[in-house]
């Protein structure tokens, strides 16, 4: 049984906001185990992952970077 797995085991989400996924295969899984029937929404939230690392503030406008991850 996979972390993702025991952790979503026996929960009945109506909404997931899910910031902690990476990749598409990650959502999946997160997905896979969710009751299906009682979910409504599943909003995804990126990070500040998506920017170069940089010792100076970034805003909604910053030019974004790759992902190393």
């Amino acid at each position: 049984m996979s972390d993702v797995e025991k952790a979503l085991a026996h929960k009945h989400s109506v909404v997931v906001f899910n910031m902690n996924a990476y990749t598409k295969d990650q959502v999946k899984s997160v997905i896979k185990y969710i009751k299906h029937p009682n979910l409504q929404h599943y909003i995804f939230c990126s990070t500040g992952a998506v920017y170069e690392e940089m010792s100076k503030k970034v805003n909604e406008t910053f030019q974004r970077g790759k992902n190393p991850y």
